[in-house]
């Protein structure tokens, strides 16, 4: 059996849990109740299935087509 919990494994984790700390991040909602399902950090990607604990729908996210993209509007 392998052993997962090496120092160096502790130290990769816990520098994973800083870095996320210090980014903002968003709250995902159910689209069907408006609960709270998880959170992502910016530079999530790719697809999330989801199932509300709320109203038990199970719902896929697409979490580059939810990125909240900033523009400079000329002027």
């Amino acid at each position: 059996m392998r052993d997962y919990n090496t120092p160096e494994r502790i130290q990769e984790m816990l520098k994973a849990v800083q870095t996320v700390a210090a980014q903002e991040c968003r709250i995902i909602r159910c689209p069907f109740c408006g609960h709270r399902n998880f959170e992502v950090t910016p530079g999530s990607v790719g697809y999330v299935k989801a199932k509300c604990v709320k109203c038990k729908q199970e719902v896929a996210y697409n979490l580059v087509s939810m990125r909240r993209v900033t523009v400079k509007l000329p002027g």
